[in-house]
């Protein structure tokens, strides 16, 4: 798409003066399909969590699918980044002390489902030690592998007996369905979606995730008629004034 809008300016030029007859990239349209990313329903991810028997694992699956955060993000987590029911997202695994952008470093709220089994698993533990550490490596964080093989064997537990089969994600998969169940689910507004996620700009939340939004104006509309159903209902039937005592009733 860029590379025709380059083509188109060149040609535009070249008309202006007149190198060329005509501009030949008219009617030319380049779509930018939107390729849609697999995630799971809150459901399905709930589903997945439940079935996951160890606590620590719990919480990883919720910090990931619940609150939107960068695998990376989740294996950098000390356990004094837990404060007072938030979560401070601070490093993005690259291995420094900062993320990628400023809008990457953010306290989450945890999500009332998530925070006991964070508090469980890092109660008594120094502030220091990974959140999540590897159960292989001590002063380590959990791998990326290790994160694979719990959704894995989550999704295999959950789909025992089940008659509707939850299909297998990838570990990004987590980050898109915390998106998905935000915006399509919970009704989130883009700005507050695009915050939690740690992108720099709402447009890179809007270009990614904007379709999973509530379709068309009727919810909009339906929110302002419900908020001013009771001020507009006074307006257009203000109550009748009360007759004056002695007034008769030809007047």
């Amino acid at each position: 798409k860029k590379q025709v809008e380059i083509l188109r300016a060149a040609f535009k030029r070249g008309v202006h003066d007149r190198l060329v007859d005509a501009d030949l990239t008219d009617g030319i349209v380049v779509s930018l399909g939107h390729v849609e990313r697999p995630y799971w329903s809150s459901e399905e991810l709930m589903a997945v969590i439940t079935a996951t028997p160890k606590v620590a694992e719990k919480g990883l699956l919720g910090v990931l699918g619940l609150m939107g955060v960068r695998s990376g993000e989740a294996r950098s987590l000390l356990v004094g980044h837990l404060i007072d029911g938030r979560l401070w997202v601070r490093n993005s695994g690259s291995g420094t002390d900062t993320t990628k952008t400023r809008a990457s470093r953010r306290r989450l709220p945890v999500p009332e489902v998530v925070l006991p089994w964070l508090l469980e698993h890092s109660y008594g533990r120094p502030e220091t030690d990974h959140l999540f550490e590897s159960p292989r490596k001590p002063g380590h964080p959990v791998g990326k592998r290790y994160i694979s093989d719990v959704v894995t064997r989550g999704v295999t537990r959950a789909n025992a007996g089940r008659s509707e089969r939850i299909a297998r994600i990838n570990v990004h998969g987590l980050r898109h369905t915390f998106a998905a169940i935000a915006l399509s689910e919970a009704g989130g507004d883009i700005l507050s979606v695009s915050r939690a996620l740690g992108h720099s700009k709402p447009s890179t939340t809007l270009n990614e995730y904007g379709h999973l939004a509530p379709a068309g104006l009727e919810p909009l509309m339906a929110r302002i008629d419900g908020l001013v159903a009771g001020t507009a209902s006074s307006a257009l039937h203000p109550p009748r004034p009360e007759p004056s005592p002695g007034a008769s009733a030809g007047h």
